[in-house]
């Protein structure tokens, strides 16, 4: 037999948390050379003075070991988010049961807790672990989730991107402005239209409220952009917007989107290479980094043009509380 508890990070022992996810690990397609339990101790540390880390633990009723964990993060407004391929469970003849009721009490809780959206997160997703993200599916599944998007992760390294080979001007008409004072209002309208008419799947996955809450986050602006974060303006009007933020190397673009009625005459073009200069001219940057859904191939064909590669794929499933 064994029991279920929620637990904030900062309640657990660390250290025994860690030593579990290091062994049961090892067997697994996600063994990483060198990285030791201590490691994987002071990760868990960083993350555990913040409130809304929480985690599912399952534990042998007798022997208080540990068989199986489920991570999961509170911080957004009426979502709640499982780590990348968690529920991580022990190999052993309860290990389907342990994570089917890991993930049972992560339904409840969301519940409990008055939140709408549950959403679980495969990344990355490549040829050596397809057969663990077929089981995963499988689990998800079993527990009333469906699959809300497939996206690709795509990246170019900046020293080898030529911008004469892809220069673009913004057509007559258009400008581009720095990401500032514009109302949220009038940022929310473009960004919305923009991911519905695209059928970004992720997005119109979302309750109107958690596409809110999503907005919110993207274009907060407590967390400083990239230079490379800019609107596209026409007649006083945001008609598009590109975002980037920098990580250590790397900037990570997203969200980009275009109204579809000003798509086709080279706007999209000059806006990704403006931005990709900026980055250019940023020498702590290597790297621009951004994900695209797979069932939008304009997409894909622009940021393929623009030197962009697709390292892994990612693959997000959602529950919903029922109403």
């Amino acid at each position: 037999m064994f029991e279920i508890i929620v637990q904030r990070l900062s309640d657990i022992d660390i250290a025994e948390l860690a030593k579990f996810t290091f062994e049961t690990l090892q067997s697994s397609v996600f063994r990483v050379e060198n990285r030791t339990t201590a490691e994987i101790e002071q990760s868990l540390n960083e993350r555990a003075d913040d409130e809304n880390e929480l985690v599912v633990l399952a534990r042998e009723q007798e022997s208080r070991e540990i068989l199986g964990k489920l991570g999961i993060y509170t911080g957004f407004p009426r979502m709640v988010f499982i780590s990348k391929w968690d529920p991580i469970v022990m190999q052993s003849k309860k290990r389907d049961a342990v994570a089917r009721t890991l993930i049972k009490r992560c339904k409840k809780y969301t519940r409990h807790i008055g939140f709408n959206r549950l959403e679980a997160s495969l990344s990355p997703i490549n040829e050596n672990n397809e057969k663990l993200r077929s089981d995963y599916q499988i689990l998800y599944e079993r527990e009333g989730f469906h699959k809300a998007t497939e996206e690709a992760s795509m990246r170019v390294e900046m020293s080898k991107w030529i911008p004469e080979l892809q220069s673009s001007k913004l057509p007559e008409g258009y400008q581009f402005e720095e990401v500032g004072d514009r109302t949220d209002a009038e940022v929310y309208e473009v960004f919305h239209e923009t991911f519905k008419l695209s059928k970004d799947r992720l997005h119109l996955d979302m309750a109107p409220s958690e596409q809110q809450t999503t907005f919110k986050h993207w274009f907060d602006r407590t967390r400083p952009f990239h230079a490379t974060s800019l609107f596209v303006v026409k007649d006083n009007k945001i008609v598009g917007f590109s975002i980037g933020r920098a990580n250590d190397n790397i900037v990570y673009l997203g969200p980009f989107g275009l109204l579809p009625e000003h798509r086709g005459n080279g706007v999209a073009q000059a806006l990704l290479h403006e931005g990709l200069m900026r980055i250019k001219a940023d020498k702590d940057i290597k790297y621009a980094e951004l994900e695209v859904d797979v069932d939008n191939p304009s997409a894909v064909k622009l940021y393929t043009r623009f030197g962009f590669t697709q390292q892994y794929r990612q693959e997000y499933y959602s529950w919903n509380v029922p109403r």
